[in-house]
């Protein structure tokens, strides 16, 4: 496949990704590994520490990016209309959305958090992966993965 129609996902360890207005119509899956950080998003401050999920549909709505020296976090950036495509037709992510602009983090148990990195590494491995002819196939299932 030509690498112009492969989709573009990013990954990153770089909390301050969270906020980059270039992602702007794009979705943020943060897991916090360590540390702690804090951000303003839709005008309210939220808090992330280890074991943290943050789902930001809305990255250029972040701002006031901070972190503690130890963080380490985990980063998967897509494009929104990817990502919805990538939903069965039947899925209730209306009511997932609104909830998840008014408080984008979730506790998740130390297997669950496990889980969800494990998901980050399939992704990490696979984004620049050469001569795969179904590669947005391939990183639609793991993304889908990912949010379930």
């Amino acid at each position: 496949m030509d690498k112009i129609n492969r989709i573009r996902i990013i990954y990153s360890c770089d909390f301050r990704e969270i906020g980059n207005p270039a992602y702007k119509d794009w979705c943020v899956h943060a897991v916090c590994i360590d540390g702690e950080g804090s951000f303003v998003y839709n005008e309210r401050l939220f808090r992330m520490a280890r074991g943290n999920v943050a789902v930001i549909a809305h990255p250029e709505l972040v701002r006031d990016i901070a972190a503690s020296e130890g963080m380490k976090v985990e980063i998967v950036i897509a494009p929104m209309y990817f990502l919805v495509g990538q939903l069965p037709k039947n899925n209730p992510s209306i009511g997932g959305g609104i909830f998840l602009f008014s408080n984008p983090i979730m506790a998740m148990s130390g297997s669950e958090a496990e889980r969800l990195i494990d998901d980050i590494h399939r992704i990490r491995t696979r984004i620049d992966e050469g001569g795969n002819v179904f590669y947005n196939e391939t990183i639609g299932s793991l993304l889908l993965t990912m949010m379930y």
